[in-house]
This record gives structure tokens, sequence and C-alpha cells, in this order.
């Protein structure tokens, strides 16, 4: 599959954050589709096909950790990854997503982690994020690790 039909599906509650996603991803040739609401993008979700989703972890009504574990009921196979302002999440956070980046990490991190994750996506690579691989990763709190997510 060429970039340019893949689509990235980013749902934030911030809108400058999704019209800065929305520039980042259709300059880098990806078609975007947004949300600004967790309970909007599960709805899109059911209707709208996409390759990659990209969740706000502080949302109002739903966090990420929660989008994350609805979408993957409803799209097992599509990666996941989280994007969060906050520079430490705990690591039952990241049970369900593929990888995460910080707001802060910049964009560069955030579009090489995203052409990854398509990249294995479509080399139908299972459990993107091998168990372990995280542990030692200083933006997840309280020393538990992340524990990767298997499919």
């Amino acid at each position: 599959m060429s970039k340019s039909k893949q689509t990235i599906f980013c749902v934030d509650d911030n809108p400058s954050v999704l019209r800065l996603l929305t520039a980042l991803f259709e300059a880098d040739g990806y078609q975007v589709v947004t949300a600004n609401h967790p309970r909007k993008a599960l709805e899109l979700a059911e209707r709208t096909p996409f390759d990659l989703a990209i969740l706000d972890y502080q949302m109002t009504g739903m966090n990420g950790a929660s989008l994350a574990k609805e979408m993957r009921r409803k799209r097992p196979t599509v990666p996941l990854l989280l994007f969060s302002g906050s520079p430490a999440l705990p690591a039952e956070a990241l049970l369900e997503v593929d990888d995460y980046v910080t707001k802060g990490e910049g964009p560069e991190l955030l579009l090489q982690k995203t052409r990854e994750l398509l990249q294995l996506a479509a080399s139908g690579v299972s459990g993107l994020i091998p168990k372990g691989s995280l542990a030692n990763d200083k933006r997840v709190t309280a020393g538990q690790g992340f524990p990767g997510r298997m499919r």
C-alpha cells in the first residue's frame, strides 16, 4: 500500500493539536481523519477506514487508554499510538497500544514511529511491540515497565 493512500486517524480534544497533526501528516503524504471527542472517535472507527490511529491520552469523557481498549475491540489489527502531553504515563495506560510518543518529543519522532508501525502492520507482523521492550523507558511511571501488547 502506498503512503499516499494510507489514512491516519487522529483523536484529540484540542482543536489546535488536531490542526497541527493534520498539517504534519498531510505534508508527509497521508490522508487524515480527525475526531475531537473519544465517543465521536468510536463512532467514526466503525464506519471509516484507517491504517493507524493516534490517540491523545488526556481527553474529556474518556482517556486514551480506555479509548484504545474500545478501538482494539473494533479494529484489532490496526496499530494504535498513544500521543501524550504527559512526560510519564502509568504502565497500565499502555496495555492496548502499539507505541507512544510524548507531545514534547517533536514531530520527527511522531512521524518516525508512525512510519515504523505502518510498515510493521503492512508486513503482517503481530505483536508490534515485543514484551518488555519499553521496560526501562523513563516515560513509564511506577517502575512497572511496559509489558507490551501481544495480538
